[in-house]
């Protein structure tokens, strides 16, 4: 369960919403329930929308069990501040898995049982041992704190999701915007494509080209000489296009750099890319 924690940077009086009714316990006691008591922060179930119980720990011989949430600080009535107390201060808080109720009649086994050996019999979703830093005054700014469950997967865990009801983008405006992304991949080719299977098998792939669009696709090298044509029809969904490195003869083209000229003559478009080839050293499959 995701929680989030609202730190008040004020008095009760003043933010009474951020203040919480809590259940205390004494640990130079045994950790027993001592009474109701005050935090200045409240706790919420995010997916939920639920707020939470809180619980905390507190110890006379290491601050002081005043049975409030001050991370030991003492407030000094002399001189009207806040100063933390040198031997620190024990005030441990348990988040709760129970809607806020801020009765202790409404939670006997809070009041009734040890939170620290008798644990197990306590809804605790989260515990925390916070400890002061820097001499910044108690309550000195509002803030909050998320806590986001490790959710780990088991054998057990099965996911599915499903596509029915998606359809390609086909207006004009789509296709024209698919136009200005078109693109080949690997580019440069150096001998060498990460989707190649095997050593045998050597090509390079055309990107974002227009659903649903016949697609003509010329490959020119640099002295104008047509080496190859592809063609993808209206009837193809996809946007991907191979070409296997072949010229119309179905030889190995030589290694340099290639024109591909692109038309679409359903969206009266065009487009002109650059392919810079290197082939490898040529293994023949049969000899």
């Amino acid at each position: 369960m995701d929680v989030e924690l609202y730190f008040s940077d004020t008095t009760e009086a003043v933010d009474p919403d951020n203040w919480s009714t809590c259940y205390t316990y004494r640990r130079d006691l045994g950790y027993p329930f001592s009474a109701m008591g005050k935090a200045p922060f409240a706790a919420w179930d995010i997916e939920n929308n639920r707020r939470l119980n809180i619980c905390i720990v507190e110890d006379a011989n290491a601050g002081s069990a005043n049975r409030l949430w001050d991370m030991g600080w003492a407030y000094d009535e002399d001189t009207g501040t806040w100063a933390f107390a040198s031997n620190g201060g024990r005030e441990y808080i348990f988040i709760m898995n129970s809607d806020y109720q801020p009765d202790s009649t409404q939670h006997p086994e809070y009041t009734t049982k040890s939170i620290l050996n008798d644990g197990e019999e306590f809804d605790v979703l989260y515990a925390i041992w916070p400890g002061a830093r820097g001499t910044h005054p108690y309550l000195e700014d509002k803030f909050t704190m998320q806590i986001f469950a490790s959710n780990v997967n088991t054998p057990e865990d099965v996911f599915t999701f499903s596509t029915a009801g998606m359809e390609p983008k086909t207006s004009q405006a789509d296709l024209e915007a698919d136009v200005e992304k078109i693109t080949v991949y690997p580019n440069p080719y150096y001998a060498f494509n990460p989707q190649e299977p095997d050593r045998f098998t050597r090509f390079v792939n055309f990107y974002h080209l227009p659903v649903r669009t016949k697609s003509i696709i010329r490959i020119f090298d640099l002295s104008g000489v047509l080496v190859r044509k592809l063609e993808k029809l209206e009837s193809d969904n996809t946007q991907f296009m191979r070409w296997d490195l072949r010229n119309e003869a179905d030889l190995p083209v030589a290694s340099g750099i290639y024109i591909a000229h692109i038309e679409m003559p359903d969206i009266g478009k065009e487009k002109v890319l650059k392919i810079f080839i290197v082939q490898p050293a040529q293994i023949l499959r049969y000899y």
